[in-house]
C-alpha cells in the first residue's frame, strides 16, 4: 500500500477513493480518430480522486507514476478538473449524509428513551473513525461540505448536527458532544422564537419543540451542573 493510501486507511475517504478507482473503466481510442478526446487514461482518473486531498501535487505525481510538470499540466485541462469537481461534490455529500446519519440516529435514540418508547433498542454510538483524516481533506473538499452544513440547518437539531460538523471532527471528539449542546444554545432560542412568532403550531413543530427541549435539558443543563460544582 502507498504512503498517501496508507494515511487514509480504514476511513471513508480511502473507500471512496478505492471504490471509484477499482469501478472505473478506461475508455478505447479504437474506432476514435487520433486527436478527439478519449476521457481520462486510468493513471489520470486516478490522479484526479487524489486531488481532493490535501496531499502535495508532487507526492500525486510519484503515486501516479508520472512527471510533477505532466500533472501540473493535467491539472490545468477542462476534462481533468470537471473530474476532480465531480469526485468533490460526491464526497462531499456522502461524508456530510454520513456524518448526520451518525448524529440523528443518537438523537432519536436518547429522545425514544425519554419518551419511554426505546424498548430494546441499542444505543448507537458516535463512532467518527470514518473520518479520522479529516486532515487529509483538501481546503476544497472542506468548504464543500461546509457548505452543504449551511444548507441543512433548517431546524434545531440539524443546527445541533452542523454546530458539531464545524469543528475539526476527529475521532478523539467523539465523546464531546457535551461542548457543542452549550454552544448551540442559542439555536434552541431561535427555534423557540421562530415557533412563538406562529399563530398556530402544527404537530410537526410540536414535535419538533419537544424534542429540541429534550436535547436542551438533557444535556445543555446537566453540562450546566457541571460547571457550577
Amino acid at each position: 500500500m502507498s504512503g498517501i493510501r496508507q494515511k487514509i486507511e480504514g476511513t471513508l475517504l480511502e473507500r471512496f477513493i478505492s471504490s471509484k478507482y477499482g469501478s472505473y473503466v478506461e475508455p478505447e481510442r479504437k474506432g476514435i480518430p487520433r486527436g478527439d478526446p478519449i476521457g481520462l487514461s486510468k493513471m489520470k482518473y486516478y490522479a484526479s480522486l487524489l486531488m481532493i486531498t490535501n496531499v502535495k501535487k508532487k507526492d500525486i505525481a510519484t503515486e501516479v507514476d508520472v512527471s510533477y510538470e505532466l500533472l501540473r499540466k493535467w491539472n490545468t485541462e477542462g476534462p481533468f478538473k470537471t473530474e476532480t469537481a465531480r469526485h468533490q461534490d460526491a464526497f462531499a455529500r456522502l461524508a456530510y449524509t454520513r456524518l448526520r446519519n451518525i448524529f440523528l440516529a443518537r438523537f432519536d435514540y436518547e429522545y425514544r428513551r425519554w419518551k419511554g418508547e426505546a424498548g430494546k433498542l441499542k444505543k448507537p454510538d458516535i463512532n467518527l473513525e470514518d473520518f479520522g483524516d479529516i486532515d487529509m481533506y483538501s481546503p476544497r473538499l472542506k468548504l464543500a461540505i461546509m457548505n452543504l452544513v449551511g444548507l441543512n440547518t433548517h431546524t434545531f437539531i440539524d443546527a445541533l448536527i452542523a454546530s458539531y460538523i464545524k469543528q475539526a471532527i476527529k475521532p478523539q471528539l467523539s465523546d464531546a458532544i457535551d461542548k457543542v449542546i452549550l454552544a448551540s444554545a442559542i439555536s434552541l432560542a431561535e427555534e423557540i422564537r421562530k415557533y412563538s412568532a406562529k399563530k398556530s403550531l402544527t404537530y410537526e413543530d410540536r414535535e419538533s419543540l419537544l424534542k429540541a427541549s429534550f436535547i436542551f435539558n438533557h444535556y445543555f443543563m446537566a453540562q450546566m451542573s457541571k460547571l457550577g460544582s
